[in-house]
């Protein structure tokens, strides 16, 4: 039993508290932290987020965000995802309703 307790004593020492900078449309725009680096997001006038490394293509779709490139059809669906430090690539088709019919 002490051994648990222990335990869960050193897990909340661990755990730090997280202040979180919310903007008047409701999107995370920031994060303070005591023992890490904090963290700021932007976003563009529609929404997108346009912070450092996110790209918005036309049809407000996110074309590079994250460590990933995006394609869209002409319908606005997803059709790949390719990962920017391999190359590997995602690619998808959509059904007639739109629901996402195969990830190859």
């Amino acid at each position: 039993m002490q051994c648990i307790l222990e335990g869960a004593e050193a897990m909340s020492k661990k755990m730090e508290s997280v202040a979180h900078k919310i903007s008047r449309t409701s999107q995370l725009v920031g994060a303070t932290h005591r023992s890490q680096s904090n963290e700021t997001y932007g976003f563009d006038a529609n929404g997108n987020q346009n912070t450092t490394g996110f790209t918005t293509g036309t049809n407000n779709q996110t074309t590079a965000g994250l460590g990933f490139t995006y394609t869209f059809d002409d319908e606005g669906n997803r059709a790949s995802k390719t990962e920017t430090a391999t190359g590997k690539v995602e690619e998808y088709t959509w059904d007639y309703r739109r629901a996402n019919a195969s990830k190859f």
